[in-house]
């Protein structure tokens, strides 16, 4: 069974389309009716990651040379992007299944907490003026979570204590579904677009979900202070 999707560009696709993947087949991988084969990953987190959701070794093979050669093609995330963009009553399920994985039984504060999950600067799609946005966001009681900087699961432990989240538009918000309390979320989103993916992952977990749309020509976003301050004045 090909593992559907991962790169070090596609964080929500890894999340969302493969392990979901391994969630829905869990048992036939335990089992030995089924093998997950896949290329070695291009990151540590990865196979960190991988290594939290109880399979066997046997479960897995990595491939060491190509499995097909084609002179022309034209792929994608999106045909293994099922569990991004059409989530359904699974979703809960699956959550539920990586939340006993990545937090356990370990205690969840229950205290209101804001987290704002860092863009990496230099990606696709950057945060201009980050750190005065995070200043910002530092007087209004968030804290800041660097992806880049923190395990998957201490990301998901952090994520899972909090219960309001403000990311830009993108793989930040993939781990939002483990949201507690209010389970409220705010979305930095240029307004170049087309794809509302997150709404839909949003409606289907049960999270107060609110995008703010921000200027963009070319997909990047400089953050709207006054427009964010807003919408967290509603939230009040």
């Amino acid at each position: 069974m090909p593992f559907c999707h991962y790169g070090l560009a596609a964080f929500g696709h890894f999340v969302l389309d493969g392990l979901l993947q391994i969630y829905l087949n869990h048992r036939a991988l335990t089992s030995g009716e089924a093998i997950l084969v896949h290329w070695p990953f291009e990151e540590a987190w990865m196979s960190d990651l991988i290594a939290q959701l109880d399979l066997p070794r046997t479960a897995r093979r990595v491939l060491r040379k190509d499995a097909a050669l084609l002179e022309t093609a034209r792929l994608s995330s999106a045909l293994a992007g099922h569990g991004v963009y059409f989530p359904a009553a699974y979703s809960l399920k699956f959550f539920d299944w990586l939340r006993e994985r990545l937090v356990g039984t370990r205690t969840v504060p229950t205290s209101f907490k804001r987290l704002y999950i860092r863009r990496r600067a230099g990606g696709r799609r950057p945060v201009h003026d980050q750190d005065q946005l995070e200043g910002f966001l530092r007087g209004r009681g968030f804290e800041i979570l660097d992806p880049h900087a923190e395990s998957v699961s201490r990301q998901a432990q952090r994520i899972a204590g909090a219960d309001l989240l403000l990311s830009s538009w993108g793989s930040g918000l993939a781990l939002a579904p483990l949201l507690g309390g209010a389970r409220r979320v705010l979305e930095l989103t240029p307004e170049t677009v087309t794809d509302v993916w997150f709404s839909r992952q949003a409606a289907v977990n049960g999270l107060r979900y609110t995008p703010i749309i921000h200027p963009s020509t070319d997909g990047s976003i400089r953050p709207n202070l006054p427009a964010i301050d807003q919408a967290l004045g509603r939230l009040a």
